[in-house]
């Protein structure tokens, strides 16, 4: 089972802009743009893309072709009915070969094997205003089994979750096992940031749901760890020391804390942002 959780991104240019409000909240983006053109995109994910050209990370996971994937939009509107969720395949020419699309929230879609490159974008029809929370990518049949609300409740509780931290295609990917539920993050540290406080949702809402109330959490080497930045090898020290309380089982020992003390200033300075 494979599922991920795609946020809306610490850039904005990818963003319809013109006439566009766009404001950061503690759990969601809000985002109006009542007089843009209908068909426009709001917001789109790419799956590759040049940081040298773009500004931007890839947002969206490597998917394996011919087979079917849905994709769920995650938000709260004054119409649910006022999107278009949309994707678009590229041969390695950067070609359109396919599109796909469909009115509402939702997608279900087959990868075309001559796909290299993909996008996703959440199309306007006529919104006023919305709170987007997460965009679902999931193998069709187990889009069902994940159960997930605004602040990340995140499937079943477990006394004690266990996560990876895998790095696979130039991705690091946070990943819940045994259901595969994951979270991709991008090789810089505002990615990281941001990952790190949906880790932290997690771990709240974990210990909350669960019968001892106690923060816990297993977070272990993934495949090809350790060619990950040094940074990400933080993770588990990180979440420590911004969870009190947290019992954390480890199998990571990070080799350089020289980067730990920027990490958790960028981390207070984004949440003052969201206070």
């Amino acid at each position: 089972m494979s599922v991920w959780i795609i946020k809306w991104g610490e850039s904005f240019s990818e963003s319809y802009a013109f006439g566009a409000k766009v404001k950061k909240e503690p759990n969601s983006v809000y985002y109006s743009a009542s007089m843009m053109p209908v068909a426009s995109k709001i917001r789109t994910w790419k799956a590759i893309g040049s940081f040298a050209v773009d500004r931007t990370s890839p947002a969206l996971p490597l998917l394996l072709a011919g087979e079917e994937y849905h994709i769920k939009a995650l938000l709260e509107a004054d119409d649910n009915a006022s999107f278009e969720l949309r994707v678009d395949c590229y041969d390695r020419f950067g070609n359109l070969i396919e599109m796909f699309s469909n009115d509402g929230l939702e997608l279900t879609f087959t990868y075309p094997n001559e796909t290299v490159n993909y996008e996703v974008a959440l199309v306007n029809k006529r919104h006023k205003y919305l709170y987007f929370n997460y965009l679902l990518i999931s193998d069709k049949e187990n889009i069902d089994a994940v159960k997930l609300g605004p602040s990340a409740g995140l499937l079943k509780a477990d006394d004690e979750p266990t996560y990876t931290i895998d790095y696979l295609w130039r991705q690091t990917n946070i990943v819940k096992r045994p259901t595969g539920l994951g979270l991709m993050v991008q090789p810089d540290i505002k990615s990281l940031v941001s990952g790190l406080e949906l880790m932290s949702e997690v771990i709240q809402k974990d210990a909350a749901e669960s019968e001892t109330g106690a923060k816990k959490l297993r977070i272990l080497k993934g495949i090809n760890f350790e060619k990950l930045p040094e940074a990400f090898h933080l993770i588990p020290t990180l979440l420590e020391k911004i969870n009190p309380g947290l019992e954390l089982d480890t199998d990571i020992i990070p080799d350089n804390l020289s980067s730990l003390g920027n990490i958790l200033k960028a981390y207070t300075d984004r949440n003052k942002e969201h206070a």
